[in-house]
Protein backbone atom coordinates (compact mmCIF):
# COMPACT_ATOMS: atom_id res chain seq x y z
CA UNK A 1 0.00 0.00 0.00
CA UNK A 2 1.54 2.89 -1.03
CA UNK A 3 1.64 6.14 1.48
CA UNK A 4 3.42 9.56 1.17
CA UNK A 5 6.72 10.03 3.27
CA UNK A 6 7.75 12.58 5.45
CA UNK A 7 10.19 14.67 3.74
CA UNK A 8 13.85 14.16 4.57
CA UNK A 9 15.45 17.21 5.11
CA UNK A 10 12.35 17.51 7.55
CA UNK A 11 12.77 14.74 9.56
CA UNK A 12 16.83 15.06 9.73
CA UNK A 13 15.37 18.67 11.29
CA UNK A 14 13.25 16.85 13.56
CA UNK A 15 16.18 13.86 14.85
CA UNK A 16 18.10 17.12 15.15
CA UNK A 17 15.97 18.94 17.11
CA UNK A 18 14.94 16.07 19.62
CA UNK A 19 18.79 14.92 19.62
CA UNK A 20 19.67 18.39 21.07
CA UNK A 21 16.90 18.69 23.12
CA UNK A 22 18.03 15.26 25.39
CA UNK A 23 20.92 15.86 25.50
CA UNK A 24 20.37 19.30 26.88
CA UNK A 25 18.00 18.07 29.51
CA UNK A 26 18.65 14.63 30.22
CA UNK A 27 20.39 16.11 33.23
CA UNK A 28 18.48 18.92 34.45
CA UNK A 29 14.79 17.66 33.89
CA UNK A 30 12.98 15.76 36.87
CA UNK A 31 10.22 13.20 35.91
CA UNK A 32 6.57 13.54 37.07
CA UNK A 33 4.98 10.82 38.57
CA UNK A 34 2.17 9.61 36.78
CA UNK A 35 -0.64 8.29 39.28
CA UNK A 36 -3.62 7.51 37.10
CA UNK A 37 -3.13 5.26 33.79
CA UNK A 38 -4.72 3.06 31.29
CA UNK A 39 -4.19 1.76 27.95
CA UNK A 40 -4.18 -0.40 25.09
CA UNK A 41 -1.93 -1.79 22.03
CA UNK A 42 -3.67 -3.70 19.22
CA UNK A 43 -2.30 -6.09 16.53
CA UNK A 44 1.75 -6.28 18.05
CA UNK A 45 3.48 -8.13 15.56
CA UNK A 46 0.67 -9.89 13.48
CA UNK A 47 2.69 -12.09 12.12
CA UNK A 48 3.82 -13.34 15.60
CA UNK A 49 8.02 -14.13 14.35
CA UNK A 50 11.10 -12.49 14.34
CA UNK A 51 11.32 -9.59 11.91
CA UNK A 52 7.46 -9.61 11.51
CA UNK A 53 5.55 -6.47 10.31
CA UNK A 54 2.32 -5.86 11.95
CA UNK A 55 -0.02 -2.80 12.45
CA UNK A 56 -0.39 -1.31 15.53
CA UNK A 57 -2.98 0.97 17.57
CA UNK A 58 -1.97 2.33 20.69
CA UNK A 59 -4.03 4.02 23.21
CA UNK A 60 -2.92 5.26 26.30
CA UNK A 61 -4.38 8.43 28.74
CA UNK A 62 -3.04 8.97 32.28
CA UNK A 63 -2.76 11.93 34.64
CA UNK A 64 -0.27 13.69 36.76
CA UNK A 65 0.52 16.65 39.06
CA UNK A 66 1.25 19.87 37.00
CA UNK A 67 3.38 22.81 37.57
CA UNK A 68 1.96 26.00 37.10
CA UNK A 69 2.06 28.79 34.19
CA UNK A 70 3.09 25.82 31.74
CA UNK A 71 1.40 27.13 28.60
CA UNK A 72 0.54 24.61 26.00
CA UNK A 73 -0.43 26.94 23.11
CA UNK A 74 3.53 27.72 22.89
CA UNK A 75 4.76 24.33 23.98
CA UNK A 76 6.30 21.27 21.74
CA UNK A 77 6.67 17.60 22.80
CA UNK A 78 9.27 15.31 22.65
CA UNK A 79 8.48 11.55 21.72
CA UNK A 80 11.25 9.53 23.05
CA UNK A 81 9.65 6.41 23.68
CA UNK A 82 6.56 4.74 23.16
CA UNK A 83 6.23 1.04 23.23
CA UNK A 84 10.01 0.29 24.90
CA UNK A 85 9.64 -3.43 26.79
CA UNK A 86 12.08 -2.97 29.40
CA UNK A 87 13.81 -5.60 31.99
CA UNK A 88 15.39 -8.96 31.43
CA UNK A 89 15.22 -10.63 28.10
CA UNK A 90 13.03 -7.42 26.77
CA UNK A 91 12.73 -6.67 22.89
CA UNK A 92 12.89 -3.06 23.93
CA UNK A 93 11.62 -0.34 21.49
CA UNK A 94 8.32 -2.24 19.71
CA UNK A 95 7.40 0.66 16.98
CA UNK A 96 10.84 1.38 15.55
CA UNK A 97 9.90 2.20 11.69
CA UNK A 98 7.94 5.07 10.49
CA UNK A 99 7.99 5.96 6.46
CA UNK A 100 11.13 3.40 6.32
CA UNK A 101 13.48 5.98 8.80
CA UNK A 102 13.63 5.49 12.81
CA UNK A 103 10.29 6.59 14.51
CA UNK A 104 12.02 8.23 17.49
CA UNK A 105 13.15 10.76 19.23
CA UNK A 106 10.43 12.71 17.22
CA UNK A 107 9.28 16.31 17.97
CA UNK A 108 5.30 17.36 17.82
CA UNK A 109 4.15 21.07 17.40
CA UNK A 110 0.60 21.96 18.76
CA UNK A 111 -2.27 22.53 15.96
CA UNK A 112 -5.77 23.03 15.61
CA UNK A 113 -6.22 26.18 17.84
CA UNK A 114 -4.43 24.56 20.88
CA UNK A 115 -5.04 27.21 24.08
CA UNK A 116 -2.86 27.84 27.20
CA UNK A 117 -4.71 24.81 28.96
CA UNK A 118 -5.64 22.67 26.00
CA UNK A 119 -3.61 21.32 23.01
CA UNK A 120 -3.73 18.69 20.77
CA UNK A 121 0.19 17.52 19.75
CA UNK A 122 0.69 15.13 16.00
CA UNK A 123 2.18 14.42 12.90
CA UNK A 124 0.56 15.59 9.53
CA UNK A 125 -2.21 13.32 8.46
CA UNK A 126 0.14 12.36 5.90
CA UNK A 127 2.85 10.99 8.56
CA UNK A 128 3.28 7.19 8.95
CA UNK A 129 2.42 6.29 12.17
CA UNK A 130 -0.23 8.90 12.47
CA UNK A 131 0.62 10.14 16.31
CA UNK A 132 -2.04 12.39 18.53
CA UNK A 133 -1.39 13.47 21.82
CA UNK A 134 -4.17 15.67 23.24
CA UNK A 135 -3.23 17.79 26.23
CA UNK A 136 -5.84 19.34 29.20
CA UNK A 137 -4.07 21.18 32.09
CA UNK A 138 -6.84 22.24 34.58
CA UNK A 139 -7.09 22.51 39.05
CA UNK A 140 -3.37 21.49 38.87
CA UNK A 141 -3.64 18.40 37.08
CA UNK A 142 -2.22 17.45 33.49
CA UNK A 143 -4.50 15.13 31.86
CA UNK A 144 -2.74 13.52 28.15
CA UNK A 145 -4.40 10.85 26.04
CA UNK A 146 -1.97 9.38 23.14
CA UNK A 147 -3.03 7.49 20.40
CA UNK A 148 -1.21 6.44 17.23
CA UNK A 149 -2.35 4.11 14.67
CA UNK A 150 -1.26 3.06 11.00
CA UNK A 151 2.17 2.04 12.77
CA UNK A 152 4.56 -0.47 11.56
CA UNK A 153 6.01 -3.09 14.60
CA UNK A 154 8.97 -4.83 13.49
CA UNK A 155 9.62 -6.48 17.32
CA UNK A 156 6.86 -8.43 19.27
CA UNK A 157 7.07 -8.38 23.08
CA UNK A 158 9.47 -10.67 24.31
CA UNK A 159 8.29 -11.60 27.65
CA UNK A 160 4.70 -11.59 26.43
CA UNK A 161 3.82 -15.26 25.11
CA UNK A 162 -0.01 -14.82 25.76
CA UNK A 163 0.30 -18.31 27.52
CA UNK A 164 -0.15 -19.22 30.43
CA UNK A 165 -2.79 -16.24 31.08
CA UNK A 166 -1.35 -13.75 33.97
CA UNK A 167 2.29 -12.83 32.29
CA UNK A 168 3.06 -9.28 32.47
CA UNK A 169 5.64 -7.15 30.76
CA UNK A 170 7.14 -3.73 31.94
CA UNK A 171 6.44 -0.92 29.08
CA UNK A 172 7.93 3.02 29.16
CA UNK A 173 6.33 5.46 28.01
CA UNK A 174 8.65 8.69 27.69
CA UNK A 175 7.94 12.09 26.51
CA UNK A 176 8.16 15.90 27.51
CA UNK A 177 6.16 19.39 27.29
CA UNK A 178 8.64 21.95 26.55
CA UNK A 179 7.33 25.83 26.54
CA UNK A 180 10.82 27.15 25.95
CA UNK A 181 10.80 29.20 29.21
CA UNK A 182 10.66 26.90 31.88
CA UNK A 183 12.33 23.52 32.24
CA UNK A 184 10.60 21.18 30.13
CA UNK A 185 8.24 18.43 32.05
CA UNK A 186 9.47 15.03 31.61
CA UNK A 187 7.00 12.17 31.83
CA UNK A 188 8.77 9.03 32.30
CA UNK A 189 6.09 6.76 33.01
CA UNK A 190 6.40 2.61 33.23
CA UNK A 191 3.65 0.23 33.47
CA UNK A 192 2.67 -3.31 33.99
CA UNK A 193 0.83 -4.45 30.35
CA UNK A 194 -1.14 -7.90 30.99
CA UNK A 195 -0.38 -10.22 28.37
CA UNK A 196 -2.98 -12.23 28.84
CA UNK A 197 -4.69 -11.70 25.50
CA UNK A 198 -1.70 -11.69 23.26
CA UNK A 199 -2.91 -14.28 20.98
CA UNK A 200 -5.90 -12.18 20.07
CA UNK A 201 -2.87 -9.21 19.67
CA UNK A 202 -4.11 -7.26 22.29
CA UNK A 203 -1.74 -5.92 25.39
CA UNK A 204 -3.86 -3.85 28.20
CA UNK A 205 -2.11 -1.78 30.37
CA UNK A 206 -3.00 -0.83 34.10
CA UNK A 207 -1.67 -0.17 37.67
CA UNK A 208 -0.51 -3.70 39.42
CA UNK A 209 -2.22 -5.16 42.21
CA UNK A 210 -0.54 -4.19 45.60
CA UNK A 211 2.34 -6.35 46.08
CA UNK A 212 2.71 -7.94 42.45
CA UNK A 213 6.43 -7.51 41.92
CA UNK A 214 7.20 -6.50 38.33
CA UNK A 215 9.71 -8.70 36.01
CA UNK A 216 13.40 -8.38 37.76
CA UNK A 217 15.50 -5.85 36.02
CA UNK A 218 18.69 -7.06 34.36
CA UNK A 219 21.44 -7.83 36.58
CA UNK A 220 24.57 -6.42 37.13
CA UNK A 221 27.78 -6.82 37.77
CA UNK A 222 29.24 -6.05 41.53
CA UNK A 223 32.40 -5.99 43.32
CA UNK A 224 31.13 -5.58 46.71
CA UNK A 225 31.77 -2.25 47.10
CA UNK A 226 28.40 -0.68 46.57
CA UNK A 227 25.86 -0.89 49.45
CA UNK A 228 22.20 -0.15 48.65
CA UNK A 229 20.17 1.58 51.46
CA UNK A 230 16.80 2.38 51.22
CA UNK A 231 13.97 3.95 53.66
CA UNK A 232 10.23 4.46 53.17
CA UNK A 233 8.62 7.68 54.54
CA UNK A 234 4.43 8.63 54.34
CA UNK A 235 4.74 11.95 52.97
CA UNK A 236 1.06 12.16 53.65
CA UNK A 237 -0.97 10.05 55.83
CA UNK A 238 -4.62 10.03 55.37
CA UNK A 239 -6.66 6.28 56.62
CA UNK A 240 -8.16 4.38 53.76
CA UNK A 241 -6.95 6.95 51.01
CA UNK A 242 -3.98 7.30 48.39
CA UNK A 243 -0.90 8.66 49.83
CA UNK A 244 2.10 9.82 49.09
CA UNK A 245 5.16 7.95 50.26
CA UNK A 246 8.37 8.97 49.53
CA UNK A 247 11.47 6.38 48.88
CA UNK A 248 15.15 7.28 49.51
CA UNK A 249 18.00 6.26 48.49
CA UNK A 250 20.52 8.56 49.24
CA UNK A 251 22.02 6.89 52.20
CA UNK A 252 23.53 4.28 49.53
CA UNK A 253 27.36 4.48 48.80
CA UNK A 254 30.24 3.54 46.78
CA UNK A 255 33.74 3.10 48.55
CA UNK A 256 36.06 5.54 46.48
CA UNK A 257 33.39 6.79 44.72
CA UNK A 258 30.02 7.67 43.70
CA UNK A 259 26.33 6.54 43.06
CA UNK A 260 25.00 7.79 39.83
CA UNK A 261 22.20 5.77 38.85
CA UNK A 262 19.06 4.72 41.55
CA UNK A 263 16.32 2.18 40.31
CA UNK A 264 13.41 2.45 42.47
CA UNK A 265 10.84 -0.76 41.71
CA UNK A 266 7.43 0.43 43.42
CA UNK A 267 6.26 -2.80 44.29
CA UNK A 268 2.93 -1.84 41.59
CA UNK A 269 4.27 -2.10 38.37
CA UNK A 270 6.38 1.65 38.25
CA UNK A 271 9.90 1.84 37.95
CA UNK A 272 11.95 5.17 38.64
CA UNK A 273 15.37 4.92 37.05
CA UNK A 274 17.60 7.98 37.00
CA UNK A 275 19.67 9.88 39.00
CA UNK A 276 17.25 11.11 41.91
CA UNK A 277 18.35 9.24 45.02
CA UNK A 278 14.48 9.99 46.19
CA UNK A 279 11.39 8.36 44.48
CA UNK A 280 8.05 10.04 45.97
CA UNK A 281 5.22 8.14 44.72
CA UNK A 282 1.46 8.03 45.20
CA UNK A 283 -0.08 4.75 46.99
CA UNK A 284 -3.32 2.76 47.24
CA UNK A 285 -4.00 1.36 50.36
CA UNK A 286 -2.21 -1.87 50.26
CA UNK A 287 1.19 -4.20 51.08
CA UNK A 288 4.11 -3.68 49.05
CA UNK A 289 7.50 -4.75 48.45
CA UNK A 290 10.11 -2.20 47.29
CA UNK A 291 13.06 -2.88 45.65
CA UNK A 292 16.24 -0.27 44.95
CA UNK A 293 19.70 -0.81 43.03
CA UNK A 294 21.96 1.21 42.68
CA UNK A 295 24.91 1.78 40.08
CA UNK A 296 28.37 3.43 40.41
CA UNK A 297 30.37 4.76 37.51
CA UNK A 298 32.19 1.69 36.71
CA UNK A 299 28.79 -0.42 36.63
CA UNK A 300 28.85 -2.28 39.80
CA UNK A 301 25.44 -2.99 41.24
CA UNK A 302 23.45 -3.63 44.52
CA UNK A 303 20.39 -3.99 45.55
CA UNK A 304 18.03 -4.03 48.79
CA UNK A 305 14.40 -4.49 49.48
CA UNK A 306 11.77 -3.33 51.60
CA UNK A 307 7.90 -4.14 52.24
CA UNK A 308 5.47 -1.69 54.05
CA UNK A 309 1.72 -1.11 54.40
CA UNK A 310 -0.60 1.67 53.53
CA UNK A 311 -3.18 1.94 55.47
Amino acid sequence: MKHTQLHPPRFVKVLFLASVWYLTMSGSAKAVVVDKFDGVATDIGVQREPGGVGGVEYRVRGEFAAPSGVNLSNSSVILLSLLDEIGADAAGELLTVADSAPLLPIVLEPRRQSTQTKAVFETKRVFRPHIRLQVNQRAGRMEFRLKIDRALSRRVPALCSGYPSGQRSLFRLRFAIDDQVRVPIEVDHVNAWDCSNLEGFQLKARFASAGERPPALPPAPTDGSVTARLWIDAFTRTTGQPDWIELHGEDSEDEGGSIVRYVFESGDGRVQDGLEPNAKLIYAPGDYFVRLTVFDADGNAAATTRSFSEK
